[in-house]
């Protein structure tokens, strides 16, 4: 029993060699004295006719004729091969400046040599060739050239330190600052690899943007020229809310925006709400006319904590935007300032961020100017510059960019949304309700003027937070 089984198992054994070495018959032709190897073992010589080999597939055959650029292919399937040997080219690379102390040589994306000749002859065969030369202290230089059968070809490469970019604009800017440097575009100007800023005037969407430039010979740059529109607002009945991306605004309005597509929400109290959409490719103008509609809204509430609308507690949701306090009744801690109808299921996710006017905020590659509210998410980084100093901070809570001289304040009216004329420290400043007024820190007149009389009382501005002031028909009278 033990002998059948060896038997059997030396018979699959020499099936297994037989079938993994079966060779195949492979034949060449080509010029005479032509030396043929594969995988790299010399397999004999042509002499005036065709060389027939058996090899296995696959397998890399190589001709070499003395004179001649050696021929290379992989072989995967048995047949005849006809070999047409050329002749080599040469490519005289001169380097400069020619004091470089050393460099090395890649051609067609293979490390051919390193030299610290001047000039450097490299023997090629016709076609395209990709040279690179790579020297410490400079910047990777790359050549392409093509060689006819036998050409001898001279190349300069001019080896520098500094990156040739092209900066391309859709359209001819001459205000623009690359770094420190005032610059023209589209142009194209040597510069060091690494970041750079482009300053563009102030009127452009994107008017800081960063580039990081790679340590190679050439590099383009292209520049986003996003421009501000005008969108002009008019229409019944006056004094209306527009909402444009979650900001609050009152017709007749007049505003510059990045130019794109708008959804605008316009609402009054009173009225059935009117949603426009505007493409923003030019300066428009936008007529409404609302239609009256009975106030219902839903019931508001949020438990543990108080909803303000323009400064007035709420049970239900109005039926325009307004500017939202949300307090926590246990601390009596502001939690989230905002627009929105006061209707809400849960605290919101988003942190509410306040720029005061000379504020700066750079956020995800667009400067925000104060005064503004934004909504970022936690986490979220952003570059701030008060013309003092410019700082970078992680914003993890509700927060307020202001200083002293420019601290923040919203007036309201009654909670009959009753327009009021406002009087700050006897200067009129508008109609309520007044958002991010903007003022010093300490003690101030505010006075509302009524058909009725008017109200002035004393009030103490701080910084750091939003000032909220209401008009409270109790108040003493003038």
């Amino acid at each position: 029993m033990d002998l059948r089984y060896k038997t059997i198992k030396k018979m699959i054994v020499l099936a297994f060699i037989l079938i993994f070495e079966t060779v195949f018959p492979l034949t060449i032709i080509a010029p005479n004295g032509s030396m043929v190897y594969y995988n790299n073992k010399l397999m004999g010589t042509i002499e005036d006719t065709p060389l027939t080999i058996n090899v296995n597939f696959p397998g890399e055959l190589k001709v070499v004729k003395p004179g001649y650029v050696p021929f290379e292919q992989v072989v995967t399937e048995d047949g005849t091969i006809t070999v047409s040997l050329v002749l080599p080219s040469m490519l005289s690379v001169k380097i400069n400046p020619p004091t470089v102390s050393s460099y090395d040589v890649y051609v067609n994306g293979k490390f051919y040599v390193k030299s610290n000749e001047p000039v450097l002859n490299i023997q090629l065969g016709p076609g395209k060739h990709e040279i690179i030369i790579d020297a410490e202290g400079f910047l990777k230089k790359t050549t392409v050239v093509e060689l006819l059968p036998g050409e001898i070809k001279s190349v300069e490469v001019n080896l520098k330190n500094t990156v040739t970019l092209r900066i391309l604009s859709s359209v001819e800017l001459k205000d623009v600052y690359f770094d420190y440097t005032k610059i023209s575009i589209p142009t194209t100007i040597e510069t060091t690899p690494g970041e750079h800023i482009v300053h563009l005037p102030a009127n452009f969407v994107y008017n800081i943007q960063r580039f990081l430039i790679p340590k190679v010979d050439t590099y383009t740059i292209n520049i986003n020229t996003t421009t501000y529109k005008k969108l002009r607002v008019f229409g019944q009945p006056s004094s209306a809310y527009v909402n444009i991306l979650g900001s609050i605004y009152t017709s007749p309005l007049e505003k510059d925006l990045p130019e794109g597509v708008y959804e605008i929400e316009i609402s009054a109290p009173g009225y059935k709400t009117n949603k426009i959409s505007v493409d923003l490719r030019k300066d428009e103008t936008v007529f409404f006319t609302l239609e009256p509609v009975e106030n219902k809204q839903p019931l508001t509430h949020l438990e543990g904590y108080t909803i303000l609308l323009d400064g007035f507690p709420v049970t239900f949701g109005s039926d325009t935007m307004k500017f939202t306090t949300i307090t926590d009744n246990s601390t009596d801690v502001v939690v989230w300032y905002g627009i929105s109808k006061g209707v809400f299921q849960s605290l919101p996710r988003t942190i509410p961020l306040i720029i005061s006017e000379g504020v700066e905020v750079e956020l995800a590659n667009i400067v925000y100017k104060g005064p503004a509210l934004l909504q970022i998410f936690p986490g979220s980084t952003i570059l701030t510059n008060d013309g003092l100093k410019v700082q970078e901070i992680k914003v993890e809570k509700l927060t307020i960019l202001d200083k002293p001289e420019k601290c923040i304040v919203n007036i309201y009216g009654s909670k009959d949304n009753e327009h009021i004329n406002v009087y700050w420290d006897g200067v009129f400043v508008g109609k309520t309700p007044i958002y991010f007024f903007i003022t010093s820190q300490g003690e101030h007149n505010l006075t509302f003027r009524t058909s009725l009389g008017n109200i002035e009382t004393k009030v103490f501005v701080e910084a750091g937070k939003v000032n909220e002031f209401l008009f409270r028909s109790s108040d003493k009278k003038e």
